[in-house]
């Protein structure tokens, strides 16, 4: 793995013709599955311009918009902070809102009004295997030190920071470390995860908030299959050597693995999705 691992030659790696055929695989699967519902107190409702997404622990409801914002225009980090600051309330979701989200996905994977959760399934799988998008969160990197500041942008345009130990995990090169949150395996063990270690388990839950834990099987459900498999999922930060930066977090999937990447450069310029606060009557 490079250090261009998230530069402008990323999308080189996959088929152009690749969302389409992930369009292709949900369009084929039947209306509705013969499973029983999932018992759940989440809810997704699909409407003409995105999906709300009601009661988001530790969020609350929003609207996950399907366009991406400024018609696909591409930015940095910052830019699409100053951008969302003069938007009217909508703003690019931080990883905690983004996991959020996706745990709705993946627990009403068997729900009856399933096909809502399908479409949004499909938006959710063409931007982790090709775009990349911004998040709303960054984490500013001390040099050769175990500790970082992480801002998350809140719904109201306002800035949440927090300051952390940041241990360094696996090397894989004297570039990145990482730590694989759940490994490559075959489809029926959906839901066998790694076991977290507790150095970690602060990091994931600032990160992505309530249920944490389950990381590994969410983004497992949610990320396109490698040969019919459920792909490794890792966290990917940068090694201690290499800790000299402010990065976005985004998730994505690269080579074999789907990362929650804490790698990103702010200044990269990529697409981003923008989420609105949903006031309940």
């Amino acid at each position: 793995m490079n250090q261009n691992i998230l530069g402008e030659k990323k999308k080189t790696n996959f088929d152009d013709n690749l969302a389409d055929y992930v369009n292709g695989i949900y369009d084929k699967m039947p209306e509705i599955p013969e499973v029983e519902p999932v018992e759940s107190s989440v809810r997704l409702q699909k409407v003409s311009d995105g999906f709300i997404f009601h009661n988001l622990p530790g969020v609350g409801s929003v609207k996950l918009l399907n366009q991406y914002l400024d018609n696909g225009s591409s930015r940095g980090h910052g830019d699409w902070r100053v951008y969302c600051g003069h938007s009217n309330g909508l703003v690019v979701p931080n990883s905690i809102v983004l996991y959020q989200m996706a745990r709705v996905l993946y627990e009403l994977r068997n729900a009856t009004n399933h096909m809502d959760v399908v479409k949004c399934h499909v938006l959710f799988t063409q931007d982790w295997i090709k775009e990349y998008p911004h998040t709303g969160t960054k984490i500013e990197y001390s040099p050769c030190l175990d500790r970082v500041v992480i801002e998350h942008l809140q719904l109201d345009g306002s800035v949440k920071t927090i300051n952390l130990e940041f241990p360094e995990f696996t090397k894989r090169s004297d570039v990145w470390a990482y730590l694989v949150l759940a490994p490559e395996q075959t489809e029926e063990n959906l839901g066998n995860s790694n076991t977290i270690p507790d150095n970690a388990k602060p990091i994931l839950q600032e990160l992505l908030g309530e249920g944490y834990e389950q990381a590994g099987e969410v983004f497992q459900y949610l990320s396109p299959r490698k040969n019919n498999d459920l792909r490794e999922i890792i966290l990917l930060t940068p090694s201690l050597k290499k800790r000299n930066n402010v990065s976005a977090v985004t998730f994505g999937v690269f080579k074999d693995s789907f990362s929650v990447y804490a790698t990103m450069s702010v200044d990269s310029n990529e697409v981003a999705r923008g989420v609105v606060a949903v006031k309940e009557k």
